[in-house]
């Protein structure tokens, strides 16, 4: 019942005209691509957003060489769809419309599913319930058993009479409270981070900004790291050698004016202007790539909620600095373990940081010898084997 007035009154709130106009293409959207003419035995996966997509990209791949089935991807948060029209390896994807009773009946009906992964987060009670009434076998993938644990009283009440429907889940983490059965299994972004690194890429106006220098990647920037960024470099003459390319979490007009005002003597990517010590990607779709052209990665995020991807740069054995706030985020954990990942909470600390990583000639083995942990293993099968059983 209170989940019901909670998603209720969030549908309402998305009418308010501050976010009217971006969630009314969103709904625009729904509309358009949840019915769809079902001509083969269809998969539909449901992912939070872009980094529960990309994760899955490598069994997705192994799904599309083996079997002859449908597969259609939703997502609930802009970032993830933004991602897929950059990398559209399936055959539909579509906005998850607001979790209601009548929404989750006509959504499933117009799907028609055989069979469904569910990614990782965002638990939606009326869909999830709609699909198991009809049972639709439906197992839950990457799921984070630890964190679980770690919600509070209503959360659990939610989420865990759903974890004891699923079909199967697939957990990157060990529980020993939960009672539910599981198979622990490694995180696919892991993989997908090492794939990036073999693809051909070569930017001339990134290298023509970098002309041999030591080159920064501050990725998934946000503006409380260019805050520590623009101290630093007005703080000593030391770092002005540097070559910085900042890459915003988010990339729009309006980010990219905050982040020049932040840091007027920056260049635009967009516009060639290379003769600057920071370059600014107002591009999207770029950055697990950029880091293959840096000494050392910042990482962004660490100063708000969390730190954002670090297996993007980790992949490219280089150091890497941070805020931080990494406890939302288990591989930024291991990596700080194993001494791959340095967080800084001052400006003292960042220039520690900095000295450290680029006079650290370990990381190379460090980073091979722990991304060889996570490599993919038969769970992808199993996952395969079930879905070939349902689908034929």
């Amino acid at each position: 019942m209170l989940y019901q007035i909670f998603i209720n009154l969030f549908g309402l709130l998305l009418k308010i005209p501050l976010f009217s106009q971006k969630w009314k293409n969103r709904s625009q959207y729904v509309q358009e691509s949840t019915t769809s003419l079902k001509i083969k035995k269809k998969l539909w996966i449901h992912c939070a957003s872009a980094g529960e997509f990309e994760q899955c990209i490598p069994l997705l791949l192994k799904i599309k060489s083996t079997l002859d089935i449908e597969i259609v991807i939703s997502f609930f948060s802009f970032s993830g769809m933004q991602y897929y029209q950059l990398n559209p390896i399936v055959n539909t994807a579509f906005f998850l419309p607001i979790d209601t009773p009548k929404n989750a009946k006509a959504l499933i009906s117009n799907i028609q599913p055989d069979y469904v992964l569910w990614v990782k987060y965002e638990f939606w009670p009326n869909v999830l319930n709609e699909i198991f009434t009809r049972e639709i076998p439906c197992d839950l993938l990457f799921a984070d058993l630890k964190n679980i644990e770690k919600k509070n009283f209503i959360e659990k009440r939610i989420i865990i009479p759903l974890l004891k429907r699923f079909s199967h889940i697939y957990s990157i983490s060990d529980s020993s409270k939960l009672n539910i059965n599981y198979q622990k299994v490694n995180d696919g972004k892991w993989e997908k981070a090492l794939d990036n690194t073999k693809l051909s890429y070569n930017d001339k106006v990134i290298e023509q900004f970098i002309d041999g220098n030591t080159a920064i990647v501050l990725g998934s920037a946000h503006l409380s790291d260019l805050a520590y960024l623009k101290t630093l470099l007005n703080d000593t003459d030391i770092y002005n050698d540097l070559k910085f390319i900042v890459v915003p979490h988010e990339v729009n007009e309006i980010e990219i004016k905050k982040i020049k005002k932040e840091l007027p003597q920056s260049g635009l990517y967009s516009q060639n202007e290379t003769h600057q010590n920071i370059l600014i990607m107002d591009q999207l779709g770029q950055l697990k790539f950029i880091y293959r052209y840096a000494q050392v990665a910042w990482i962004g995020g660490g100063f708000d909620k969390s730190v954002h991807n670090v297996l993007e740069a980790a992949a490219y054995n280089i150091p890497l600095i941070s805020g931080v706030k990494i406890q939302k985020m288990h591989e930024a954990e291991v990596l700080k373990k194993e001494g791959i990942l340095k967080t800084f909470s001052n400006i003292e600390e960042l220039k520690a940081c900095l000295k450290t990583s680029f006079n650290d000639e370990t990381i190379s083995n460090l980073s091979q010898k722990v991304f060889s942990k996570y490599t993919i293993d038969n769970y992808i099968s199993s996952i395969i084997k079930d879905i070939k059983a349902v689908t034929g």
